[in-house]
């Protein structure tokens, strides 16, 4: 029979902090990916919208006919980069300092300018001073991202002579 009885070995208790440590890292690693995975998509949307240039080119309010109700219409170019675009937000500011936001009926292909664009009956006398355009893209990933407001342009009015 034993009747010495000692303690764990050495090597036993330093096996174990070994399996310790391993697993802590192992955790926290999980957890530091998970947050560098994240971070790096909304970097990539990021860097995709600071790439893309979606800019009105011309805002115009026309008349239709003598005393006819006013139409304005907006075009926009896209350039920079051929990114997914999955809407544009048109935002119409009012003579007054207020402002609408609508959605474009249309997306213009990569380095054209087209109309994207155009509301009517606006009534007896146009009410729009100016236009800036957002766009929304899809990353690869599938993830949207809304990109910020392009400068903003004056809008035009055209009287029917």
């Amino acid at each position: 029979m034993i009747t010495n009885k000692k303690g764990l070995s050495d090597v036993v208790t330093t096996v174990l902090i070994i399996l310790l440590v391993l697993a802590a890292v192992g955790i926290v690693g999980s957890y530091v990916l998970k947050m560098i995975n994240q971070g790096g998509e909304k970097i990539s949307g990021a860097s995709i919208c600071s790439s893309l240039q979606v800019e009105p080119k011309n805002c115009t309010q026309i008349q239709s006919g003598s005393g006819g109700k006013w139409t304005v219409s907006v075009t926009a170019s896209k350039k920079g980069t051929d990114a997914t675009i999955k809407s544009i937000g048109v935002i119409l500011y009012k003579s007054d300092g207020t402002s609408v936001s609508q959605t474009a009926t249309a997306i213009p292909k990569f380095l054209e300018t087209s109309e994207i664009y155009s509301l009517g009956n606006l009534g007896s006398n146009p009410s729009y001073a100016g236009v800036s355009v957002v766009p929304t893209i899809t990353t690869d990933d599938g993830a949207d991202v809304t990109c910020s407001e392009s400068e903003k342009i004056t809008c035009s009015s055209t009287p029917v002579v």
